[in-house]
């Protein structure tokens, strides 16, 4: 028997690795200590000798997520607590099977990543029948159409000003 583990898609490429800010709440203490400002000057001068300070500070206590992965977008109202208990348990068995690759671990795995699937897919399933059910409904189908174009509306003049101000900074 052939075992293969899945192969990954063509991740999108997001850029340069970043700081893992959202760990400062934990490492806060251990990174403000590690910062080692120079003597103080002038403002512009303090300012552009502590900023690569910090940042070192930052990196060497609060690492940097890998270059080149997708921020993957997940949807709230997809994890539900039986979603997030599958897809939990089936990257567990993956990180098994990684470290064990025996013809057990990898059913272990296929099956804990086919139930994963269910769960999502029924999730999705009755969240979108709610919606068209909400949509068919005489009262307030069409006020939920136009919120949902808003909402659509939104979320793409978001993403077009952060590209623009992207951009804007790197050119100007």
């Amino acid at each position: 028997m052939k075992i293969i583990p899945p192969k990954r898609m063509h991740d999108e490429q997001c850029g340069p690795a970043r700081i893992k800010w959202w760990r400062l709440k934990e490492k806060g203490e251990s990174v403000t200590s590690r910062i080692k400002l120079p003597p103080v000057t002038t403002i512009g001068e303090t300012w552009k000798n502590a900023t690569p300070a910090i940042a070192e500070a930052a990196r060497s206590e609060l690492f940097t997520t890998k270059p080149g992965h997708r921020k993957i977008d997940r949807q709230t109202w997809l994890w539900t607590d039986e979603v997030e208990i599958k897809v939990r348990e089936k990257e567990r068995l993956c990180h098994v099977f990684l470290g064990d690759k025996t013809v057990d671990n990898w059913r272990q795995y296929l099956m804990a990543e086919k139930a994963a699937k269910k769960a999502v897919a029924a999730t999705n399933a009755v969240h979108y029948d709610s919606i068209s059910k909400q949509l068919d409904a005489k009262d307030g189908g069409e006020r939920l159409i136009y919120r949902l174009a808003r909402s659509r509306l939104r979320r793409t003049k978001t993403s077009k000003s952060s590209t623009e101000l992207t951009t804007n900074t790197v050119s100007s």
